[in-house]
């Protein structure tokens, strides 16, 4: 089988980096499992859950470090979060540029734009920017 595109290429590597972040992890709580430094207080997070999963032999279901791994990676990458995501992600952009292009945008009378930016997980405006819009186009029912 060729690999024209090097997708598959592309997914081996991937593949190297997301077990070179997880395998570290992984082993370090089995290690403090079976040393006993997890005590069982009655709350366990979600890989101890699964690794004690993968210990039981017989409960019927076959857990192991390869379905641990693609089990993480899932929730990490969030596909369980909204199904529309991507469809989201490619939709944004044109919609942004079709509300830029079918306006005119004014900010109110005597605002200026405040550029500062605030302090944070991510960088937003300190100030939000409040803007006007007025019809661009010639006839309103080219807007529908």
């Amino acid at each position: 089988m060729f690999d024209l595109q090097g997708i598959q290429k592309e997914m081996e590597a991937l593949s190297r980096s997301a077990d070179s972040i997880l395998d570290p992890a992984i082993n370090e709580r089995m290690k403090m499992l079976s040393k006993g430094e997890i005590q069982g207080n009655g709350k366990k997070d979600f890989m101890q859950i699964l690794l004690e999963l993968m210990e039981q032999k017989d409960i019927g279901i076959s857990v192991d470090l390869v379905k641990i791994k693609a089990i993480l990676v899932d929730i990490i990458i969030g596909r369980r979060i909204c199904a529309g995501l991507p469809l989201a992600e490619k939709m944004v952009m044109p919609i942004l540029a079709s509300l830029l292009h079918s306006f005119d945008w004014e900010l109110p009378e005597g605002e200026n734009v405040d550029l500062s930016e605030g302090f944070g997980l991510v960088i937003k405006k300190s100030k939000r920017l409040f803007a006007i819009p007025t019809t661009r186009l010639p006839h309103l029912d080219l807007y529908q």
